[in-house]
Order: structure tokens, then C-alpha cells, then sequence
């Protein structure tokens, strides 16, 4: 994988696009938060909720999830959140084949966004990352 330095809202579109075309037929959700965050929140995929809304995690999981932060003491606008598998399957769980075919495409958006090198990456999954 490469690094990639100077990355413009262009280049991103550009990524945004050619999952697009690879994923024609699913509605794509990707990442949310800030850019070179120290601490990243990876869930398996996005649910219908977070489809309709068009954010990486929301309603009750986005409830719990920032109570946690703030219980830990870390300030929810220095994170970032993203799910594995960038889209939702039917309606069902993604096996781990799934996530693993897919875990290429959540490296090259880290990656992009410039955080190759976060201090932590936390996995809020059922099924193991």
C-alpha cells in the first residue's frame, strides 16, 4: 500500500467514484470524523439506519457509542468512524470472508485520509476484524 501526501477533496472523490462503480448496485456508505485522528472506530457495516441517514453509525449504537467516549474521556469530535464493509448486505451479517475481501478498501481509506498511523483502532464489531 502506498502513502499517499497532499490528498485534495478531488482525489477522495476520485476514490469515492471507483467504489461506486465496483459496488454499481449498492448505496455506499463511507467514513465520517476527523482527518488524521489519533483514535478510529471501525464497525462491520452500516445498517438500514445508517444507509437512510448516510453516516457511518447512528440512532441507539451512535447513542452508546459517544457515552463511551465521554466516559473515556475522549472528545468525540477527534475521532473517526467507519465500517468495514461500506454498504449493507440484505439485511444480513457479513461473514469474516466478507470483511476480509474488503479490508483492502478500509486500509486505502485510512490509508488516504492520512491515518496509516493512528494510536488506536477499535474494532465496534460482532464479528472480529
Amino acid at each position: 500500500m502506498r502513502k499517499v501526501a497532499h490528498n485534495s477533496p478531488q482525489d477522495l472523490e476520485r476514490v469515492h467514484l471507483a467504489l461506486k462503480r465496483k459496488f454499481k448496485d449498492k448505496k455506499l456508505i463511507f467514513g465520517d470524523g476527523k482527518v488524521n485522528a489519533e483514535i478510529v472506530f471501525v464497525s462491520e457495516m452500516p445498517g438500514p439506519d445508517e444507509v437512510k441517514m448516510a453516516k457511518p453509525l447512528v440512532g441507539h449504537a451512535e447513542k452508546l457509542l459517544r457515552q463511551m467516549m465521554r466516559a473515556a474521556g475522549i472528545d468525540v469530535k477527534k475521532v473517526y468512524v467507519t465500517n468495514a464493509v461500506k454498504y449493507f448486505p440484505n439485511g444480513k451479517m457479513p461473514t469474516p470472508k466478507e470483511i476480509k475481501s474488503h479490508s483492502l478498501f478500509l486500509k486505502e481509506e485510512l490509508n488516504f485520509l492520512g491515518m496509516e498511523k493512528t494510536s488506536f483502532e477499535i474494532s465496534i464489531a460482532r464479528t472480529p476484524l
